[in-house]
């Protein structure tokens, strides 16, 4: 028995391995070989570079650094701090390339955890790992890789501690780097909705004792963010960004882009909607005189649309998750001309793959109420990242991050195709 359970984590360790080589190759290729993130530095992308460096060299913080969630040019302008700017550039590239590596390996590692199944999690963490808009987020300076090594890590720690050996010290960890997750995209949210959504399993009722530890460390990044943009601000600010109320209403008002004008310091910002690209419905951009940063006018305008016009918002809401959910080319993949054919093949292929492997999963681990836990822990973070679409706007960017849930409901499907693989005729089910 202790030989097998050696040689069984021994395989997992050599899978785990070749699963981040898989990754590293793959992000080294599509860096250095197909398009290099030093030629794409302009909107989003130039934003965070900038916000970094302000961070080292600026002589002063201007209020819109608290209009992004902090959690990626924090940690650009630590590598900045650390290597310089020219050298920062290359540091930060290949950081990215590791911690995509890291996140796709702890997928492989979530997925048999939760199914137990080496050659099934192997399946699905190898094609996330060569999965061409997952490892085209490399060639550009965004939030994705960061935040998907964040998210994956936060939930192999919190599993272990679940199923293995339940320490505190594993919860609160777990807790503080979902924490940080949130802080570097607010979809991290969704996430932390479907950690605690295990504590109201039965299977884990013994373990609720450890949930407000794990609480705790949730909210420590967000309490330290949140008194760094009071600084910011003169006033107290219970939120890590701005733009969650600016992009409900750019959304919910269904506008092809939003300028803001701000009088006071003679600045003015415009944001497009990145669905126009295939939206042709949208309505023509607006101006407006307000702060980008003013949360509480945004908030009262997005909700006047719903007063006026429920009806008619309930429409627009139902297809901001219809557009999450798309098989589009996310923005800036589309602007990616050198790889933007066999993207959208990918990206088709992915959908018409794991979408009805997921929904045969489901229907297969509920019929035979198997996985039932390890089907919540799935599906609650994608219902999470839905209403966030409902109530502000969905991009199919915003879906990237969640792919490893869609696919892990597939899991009970590819452990039975597995099973019947290894059926042979006169053996015994």
């Amino acid at each position: 028995m202790e030989a097998s359970q050696g040689s069984s984590a021994k395989d997992i360790r050599s899978q785990a391995a070749l699963v981040f080589l898989i990754s590293l190759a793959a992000g080294i290729y599509q860096v250095y070989f197909v398009h290099s993130p030093l030629e794409s530095v302009y909107a989003d992308m130039r934003g965070y570079i900038e916000r970094a460096w302000d961070l080292i060299g600026a002589p002063s913080v201007v209020p819109y650094e608290r209009f992004y969630p902090p959690g990626t040019h924090y940690v650009f302008a630590l590598v900045f701090a650390l290597f310089g700017y020219s050298s920062g550039f290359s540091v930060i590239t290949a950081l990215q390339i590791c911690l995509l590596a890291a996140a796709n390996t702890f997928s492989y590692l979530i997925a048999y955890l939760l199914f137990s199944s080496k050659r099934a999690a192997l399946v699905l963490a190898v094609i996330l790992s060569v999965y061409i808009p997952r490892t085209a987020l490399l060639s550009f300076f965004v939030s994705e890789p960061l935040f998907l090594f964040f998210v994956t890590a936060a939930q192999w720690i919190l599993l272990r501690a679940m199923t293995e050996r339940p320490r505190r010290i594993l919860f609160y960890v777990s807790g503080i780097i979902f924490g940080l997750a949130v802080i570097t995209k607010g979809q991290g949210l969704a996430f932390v909705a479907g950690a605690l959504a295990l504590w109201l399993m039965p299977r884990f009722k013994h373990l609720r004792n450890y949930c407000p530890i794990f609480i705790l460390g949730v909210l420590i990044p967000f309490a330290a963010v949140s008194a760094i943009n009071s600084v910011i601000a003169g006033k107290p600010m219970f939120s890590i960004a701005a733009n969650d109320m600016f992009n409900s209403y750019l959304g919910q008002s269904q506008r092809r882009g939003i300028g803001c004008f701000e009088q006071a310091n003679n600045t003015f910002y415009f944001f497009h909607n990145n669905n126009s690209h295939f939206n042709k419905l949208l309505s023509a951009p607006m101006a407006i005189r307000a702060s980008v940063l003013d949360r509480e006018y945004f908030r009262r305008a997005t909700l006047k649309l719903w007063s006026d016009q429920p009806q008619i918002q309930t429409v627009r809401s139902l297809h901001n998750i219809r557009e999450l959910f798309l098989p589009e080319l996310y923005w800036p993949l589309r602007d990616l001309q050198e790889q933007k054919s066999i993207a959208r093949w990918s990206t088709l292929i992915w959908y018409w793959t794991f979408i009805p492997l997921g929904v045969l999963g489901t229907v297969f681990a509920v019929r035979r109420r198997r996985w039932l836990w390890q089907l919540c822990f799935a599906v609650v973070p994608v219902i999470g990242v839905s209403a966030m679409a409902f109530v502000s706007m969905g991009q199919p960017r915003y879906l990237i991050p969640f792919h490893l849930q869609l696919m892990l409901l597939s899991m009970p499907a590819l452990c039975a195709l597995e099973r019947i693989g290894r059926f042979r005729p006169g053996e015994s089910r």
